[in-house]
């Protein structure tokens, strides 16, 4: 099976980037997640606010990723 999507650029850019972008927001999330998991079963399990965004933002910026483009 094959899927072919077609996007109109450069205004529909931000769907590109989106759809061609999906392994990296997939990579992103499952280390959000596991850096989670290591808190809750090695840390104190009570990640600041502060630190879970800290650490959103790292995992986004090493995959070349922005929740503000």
């Amino acid at each position: 099976m094959r899927a072919i999507l077609t996007f109109r650029l450069p205004q529909e850019q931000e769907e590109f980037d989106n759809a061609s972008h999906g392994g990296d927001w997939r990579y992103a999330m499952q280390a959000l997640d596991e850096c989670l998991r290591q808190d809750l079963k090695y840390g104190t399990g009570r990640k600041t606010s502060e630190e879970i965004r800290d650490a959103i933002r790292l995992i986004l910026d090493e995959r070349g990723l922005s929740l503000f483009d």
